[in-house]
Parts: structure tokens; C-alpha cells; sequence
């Protein structure tokens, strides 16, 4: 049975993570696992994880090395994450079950189609390049690999390039197997793990290697869907950013304008909650007749560039890697984000690996059960009427405040509040980190005792009373934005939600006497924002 993908709410991305954590003894029977928790929700599609671009994963593949096989690689080595031992999947291909006819028929019996997901450029081995995500064909193919690529102090140099032939063989075949071989209803292009295909100082004048490598994809799949009698479709994954897709060699007009991808998927890698620009492309594509989604993916962006993502290795401080978000908070910050797309006309949204953030981590039976029904909130604006959420503003910050300099220079944060209209009897809790530092240019120690009335905070160029904020001291910390920082104030401001505007917002600061020799430079950090809709949920 084939379910054709026509515009699903929600497009849900799972690299098999829902199937990693399941204690023995295993049987078949444990696939329901990974279908029964989205029955009668909002999820009309998933995209199932295959591969990484050179190995297979879990399935048996005459074109790919399947990473099972080369478990012998990773003899000794060990983490919470790569443990076999819980790994329903692994279990199955060791006695020579292949569950994907039994899973992909779960999901079609839920009434949702299944794609086949192929990253097209991973990079996960660069960690452990003789283990068992490295493939014969990567380890033998040197002389393919973007060497040019230095960000991530060179970790995305594992990736290959697209301008050789014999890589696209590799790429075509292994898709076009999969098609044969399984009931699918679409296959996903992954450019987004990771975003490269060319050396970036020629990936624009190659853009065209690419778009006929996709052309190719699209014939191969529709002439196997022809034979079959069925219907396959040709979902592509991609950066928003615009300098990324041209140093990728992506060229995503023409791959609108000339049909070649049924659906355009677009992510900024990390959550934007100030993004105000998917109108472009959800018009661009629907007057070409193609489906639009932007991507959630659980994790805000932030304005720290960790020393692992820069050249020299030294420019900046190391973050704490992959923050682990309270379930209220990845509840809160995925509603936000995705009625923000919705306000600015999104038809849906894609759902990158959430099944990582709700299986593969330890959660309480309460935490469980409500990151499990925010999925079903997620598909549409009417469903996240009235739920309280909260956007994370870090990506411009840290801003610093020193006196008497003007609100222009640094000192007022721009944040965009994507929304037709927040609810009027709503409760707004801004909430930001705030550092005093010694001046970096004094001979003396800083008085760091920030009394009230020793800055004016506005917002919206309302001046705020300081007196009624909230405030909690904390030690020196690495914080969740990816910064270190010293003993700082954790700051909650609580506002009537028609305080906040639908658009542009300004959250201003202001030392207004003039400096001493023992003034401090004032950092803030971590600026959220969240929406109270319903006070009976009151955030923690």
C-alpha cells in the first residue's frame, strides 16, 4: 500500500532514534513502538533515516557498507549513545530479520507515508574515523574530501565532494535500491547534515553538477514508481542561509522553477525565533506548484561561535555541547517557533530528530507524555491557540552597556515577535542574564553592585520599573548560550502581553550619569521571552 504525500501538517524526521532505546529481549512486535505514540495525530509523514551519505544504516545494502557490519570497529569503545545493547534495529539485522517492510507498513496502517532520508554529506565519522560509521569508500577516497572546509577546526572536511562522478554513482544507486526495494512514498535529500557538496570556492560555478544530480534522482525515482505503479516523491532539505546554499553550490530556484523537488524543506540548522522571511520562499514555491516547509529543530540559535567552529581554534570559549533543554522548555520554545512560521503562512512544518530529544534522553512518565502531545499541537495555528510558549533571542547577544553611550551603539536589542496577535489577557515574562565586569580599561577593580535605578531598561521605549524585577544570583557558569561567564544576575521581568507588539520589538538599556574609573562593562545575555496564554500553567 503507497499513501501519496500531498500537504502533510507535520513532516517528521526520525534517524531511528526511537528504536535505539528499547531494553531486550527484542522482537519484531517492538516496532509498533515507533508508530503508536503518533497514531491519530497531527504527523502525516515521516522521514526515516537511511543513511549517512557513504554507509548504510540499519539495512542490508548491496551498494552501501552497512554500519552493523563494521560494529567490530568500535570494539572497546563505548558511550550512553552507541550502546548496542538497547538497539532494537541492530538486534533484528544480526538474526537477519529486515524490519523495515513490518515498520513501513505500521506507518501506512496509521495513515502515514514513509520516505527514505539519505544525508547527503555527514560528517558524524570525522569523530571516529576508523569506526564503524567509516565506510571502505570514504577511507579509500581521500582525494574526494573538501579539504578547503576549515569551519568546525576542519570537522566538516569529512564530507565529500559532489564533482566527482563516481560519488553521485554512489549517492544515485543506493536511493534508487531503496526504491526498488521498499514501499516508500518519498525520498529526502539531506543537504542540511552537513552543508556542503563542493569546495566552496567553486561550489557556485559547479551549482549546475548539482542540479543535474537531483534532475537525475527524480527521473530514476519516478521511472522505479512508474514500474511499480506508485507514487514517489522527491523531498530536498536545505540551509535558509543564503551564503551557505552558494558555497554549497545549491541553487534552489531553478530547482523550484523547474519542478525537480516536490517538496522544499528549509532549516537554519538551529532555531531563528527572530526569523521573519520564510513569506519569500512559501510564495515562491507555491507559484511554482511546489510544497514549502520550514524546519523546527529543538535547539535556539545562539551568537557564540565555539572555538570547535573556528579556524585558529582559540578565538572563543568552548560551550557546554548540546544542552540539555528541560522538556518545558523544548515544549515552550517548539510552539513558539512554530507559530511564528504559521504567522508568516506556512501550510506545516518539519520536525528534525525530535525522537533524539524524547527517547534517547531520560524523561519522567509527565515529561514523556507532554513532549509526546506537543507533536500533536505543532500542525496548525488553531491547535496553538491559547498554549503558552517562548522564544529564545540569543542570536544577537551578548549586547554591553556602558554609561552614557547611546541606545543606537550596541545597547538595544531588535527582536522580531512573529504573530497575527498575542492573546490580550496574556502574561509576558521577559527574562535575560546580566553581567558586571570590570572595565577593561581601568587600573581598578569594578564596583559591581547594580542597585536600582542604576540602568534604565525600556522596552518598546517604555521605560521599565526595575524595582518590581526579579532577580536571582548565580556564580560564575558555563551557560546555556555556549558562554562563560562570572557571578551574574538571572533576571525576570513580568508584563501584560499587550506590552509586546506582533513584529519589531526594542529592549533598550541606559546607564544615564557619566562613568567613573571603578564603572563596570554591563554584559546581557540569554534574552527570552515567554507567553503566558493560559495562567493555570504558570512556567516554572
Amino acid at each position: 500500500m503507497n499513501i501519496e504525500i500531498k500537504k502533510p501538517r507535520i513532516i517528521y524526521n526520525d534517524d531511528t532514534g526511537v528504536l535505539r532505546s528499547i531494553p531486550p529481549p527484542h522482537v519484531p512486535g517492538m516496532l509498533a513502538r515507533a508508530v503508536d505514540y503518533l497514531k491519530g495525530g497531527q504527523v502525516d509523514c515521516v522521514c526515516w533515516c537511511f543513511s549517512t551519505g557513504n554507509s548504510a544504516l540499519s539495512y542490508r545494502s548491496n551498494v552501501l557498507e552497512n554500519t552493523f557490519d563494521n560494529q567490530n570497529k568500535d570494539k572497546g569503545f563505548s558511550t550512553n549513545n552507541n550502546s548496542n545493547s538497547k538497539n532494537l534495529i541492530f538486534s533484528l539485522y544480526k538474526r537477519g530479520i529486515d524490519y523495515l517492510p513490518q515498520l513501513i507498513n505500521l506507518y501506512h496502517e496509521a495513515g502515514i507515508s514513509f520516505c527514505a532520508s539519505f544525508r547527503m554529506n555527514d560528517a558524524h565519522h570525522k569523530s571516529r574515523p576508523n569506526g564503524s560509521l567509516s565506510s571502505k569508500f570514504w577511507l579509500e577516497h581521500q582525494d574526494l574530501r573538501l579539504w578547503e572546509v576549515s569551519d568546525g577546526i576542519s570537522y566538516y572536511n569529512a564530507t565529500m565532494d559532489f564533482s566527482y562522478p563516481e560519488l553521485r554513482k554512489l549517492r544515485l544507486n543506493s536511493i534508487a535500491e531503496v526504491c526498488e526495494k521498499y514501499d516508500i512514498d518519498g525520498i529526502e535529500l539531506d543537504f542540511c547534515r552537513n552543508p556542503y557538496t563542493f569546495q566552496p570556492s567553486e561550489a557556485w560555478a559547479k551549482k549546475d553538477i548539482l542540479t543535474d544530480f537531483i534532475s537525475e534522482v527524480k527521473n530514476k525515482i519516478l521511472d522505479i514508481a512508474d514500474k511499480k505503479r506508485t507514487n514517489i516523491k522527491l523531498l530536498v532539505r536545505v540551509p535558509f542561509d543564503a551564503n551557505r546554499r552558494k558555497n554549497a553550490g545549491m541553487d534552489i530556484n531553478t530547482w523550484v522553477e523547474t519542478k525537480i523537488v516536490d517538496i522544499l524543506i528549509m532549516s537554519n540548522l538551529f532555531d531563528d525565533y527572530s526569523e521573519d522571511k520564510i513569506g519569500y520562499y512559501q510564495d515562491f514555491c507555491r507559484k511554482n506548484d511546489v510544497l514549502f516547509y520550514p524546519s523546527i529543530e529543538f535547539e535556539p540559535l545562539t551568537n557564540c561561535k565555539p572555538d570547535y567552529f573556528l579556524p585558529d581554534g582559540n578565538s572563543a570559549p568552548k560551550p557546554n555541547y548540546r544542552t540539555l533543554f528541560s522538556a518545558q522548555d523544548i515544549i515552550l520554545g517548539a510552539r513558539a517557533m512554530a507559530k511564528s512560521f504559521y504567522a508568516q503562512g506556512a501550510q506545516g512544518v518539519y520536525l528534525f530528530n525530535y525522537p533524539c530529544k524524547l527517547f534517547e534522553v531520560k524523561r519522567t512518565f509527565h515529561d514523556f507524555m507532554d513532549m509526546k502531545e506537543v507533536i500533536n499541537e505543532l500542525g496548525s495555528l488553531k491547535s496553538l491557540e491559547g498554549k503558552n510558549r517562548k522564544y529564545y533571542l540569543w542570536n544577537s547577544l551578548p549586547v554591553y552597556i556602558e554609561a552614557m553611550r547611546p541606545a543606537e551603539y550596541h545597547q538595544t536589542i531588535e527582536f522580531n515577535i512573529a504573530e497575527k496577535e498575542i492573546e490580550p489577557n496574556s502574561t509576558v515574562i521577559v527574562k535575560f542574564i546580566r553581567e558586571a565586569s570590570d572595565n577593561p580599561h581601568s587600573y581598578q577593580e569594578s564596583n559591581k553592585d547594580l542597585a536600582p535605578g542604576y540602568i534604565d531598561t525600556y522596552l518598546n521605549s517604555r521605560k521599565l520599573d526595575d524595582r518590581k524585577f526579579k532577580i536571582k544570583y548565580s556564580e560564575a557558569a558555563s551557560i546555556d548560550s555556549g558562554f562563560k561567564i562570572g557571578k551574574h544576575e538571572i533576571i525576570e521581568i513580568e508584563l501584560e502581553g499587550t506590552m509586546i507588539n506582533c513584529g519589531k520589538n526594542t529592549l533598550a538599556f541606559h546607564i544615564p550619569h557619566l562613568p567613573t574609573e571603578v564603572s563596570p562593562y554591563i554584559y546581557i545575555y540569554e534574552l527570552s521571552l515567554t507567553v503566558v496564554a493560559d495562567k493555570n500553567y504558570m512556567p516554572e
